[in-house]
């Protein structure tokens, strides 16, 4: 194995994390609203404590979920029209720093997804 089938393997792997992810924290809004109560008189949502704050967890790992890949989108579409314009298109090395704040998204999506499911189970404990 070379570092281009441990990239790759790294791509593939992070892509399908971050698929996952995203059905989970579709899948946890519809939990929200499954056990979120609506009053007889208007008929308005009501989210409130453990459920309210896994909405708020779920709402920034979908965010994060968006910026994670808009960030790589543009660094790696701006780095690789940079190397194009000075010729370069081979044998080129990424700086590290490219890959950070990607890693921090991915990171802080998946952090707010556990967040968010950790309320959700709470919720449900206190509920049974």
């Amino acid at each position: 194995m070379d570092l281009a089938d441990v990239q790759n393997t790294y791509e593939v792997a992070s892509a399908k994390a971050s698929d996952i992810a995203r059905q989970l924290a579709f899948a946890g809004v519809a939990i929200v609203w499954l056990f979120s109560g609506t009053t007889s008189t208007d008929d308005q949502l009501r989210v409130t404590g453990r459920l309210l704050a896994a909405g708020f967890f779920l709402v920034i790992a979908l965010a994060l979920d968006l910026l994670h890949a808009v960030y790589r989108a543009a660094a790696w579409g701006i780095y690789g029209r940079v190397l194009e314009r000075r010729g370069r298109i081979r044998d080129v090395d990424a700086p590290a720093w490219i890959n950070w704040p990607s890693i921090g998204l991915f990171s802080g999506k998946l952090a707010a997804l556990v967040i968010a499911y950790v309320l959700i189970g709470l919720y449900l404990a206190q509920r049974l």
